[in-house]
């Protein structure tokens, strides 16, 4: 058995207080269930050999446990990285502190996601919205309809390298072409 690096805890419950409301199991059963997860032993593994632990479960039920143990790993990670990439940029200090609490209060990443989505209006935005914001679609769009763009000129009116222009223009045009109902169709057929 291989014992799983221990890592940053910053969720209000434990594993085993996700497991024992999951698997409707005493609390002191999940704690040991939780423990031998950390130390790497396996469904199989528990379920065989440490009916001390488990007192007769079902073998479905302590892989149910298993999940919830690996969702709530999953969890607790979403959430550190959460912590570490939304609160700093919370610049009222009461309120990032009541961010963080409501991070670490979740029960599931959708909660995470929420939360997140509030304090970061979204998400960052792709090179398509970017590029788009640059003001470059309508070169993109000329060129797909045939049309002569002088990338040279345009460079020299932005003031911007030219291979930067052409970058985002690309960028756009696979975007549009994506979006083309030939495109959409043809990849359906596929």
């Amino acid at each position: 058995m291989k014992k799983l690096i221990k890592e940053e805890w910053v969720l209000n419950k434990t594993i085993g207080s996700f497991i024992k409301e999951e698997v409707k199991i005493p609390d002191s059963r999940a704690e040991k269930l939780a423990n031998l997860f950390d130390e790497g032993c396996e469904v199989a593994y528990v379920a065989r050999y440490r009916k001390d632990v488990h007192n007769g479960m079902e073998c479905d039920d302590i892989r149910k446990a298993f999940e919830i143990y690996k969702e709530t790993r999953d969890l607790n990670k979403k959430v550190v990285s959460a912590v570490n990439s939304v609160v700093p940029k919370i610049e009222n200090v009461y309120e990032s502190q009541n961010v963080k609490d409501m991070l670490k209060a979740c029960s599931d990443i959708g909660e995470v996601s929420e939360i997140t989505k509030m304090y970061t209006g979204g998400g960052r935005k792709n090179k398509v919205a970017l590029a788009k914001e640059k003001g470059y679609e309508t070169y993109a769009q000329e060129i797909l309809s045939g049309k002569f763009v002088d990338l040279e000129i345009l460079s020299t009116r932005k003031a911007v390298p030219q291979d930067e222009i052409e970058e985002n223009i690309v960028i756009i045009m696979a975007d549009l072409l994506n979006k083309m109902e030939s495109t959409v169709k043809a990849v359906n057929e596929m």
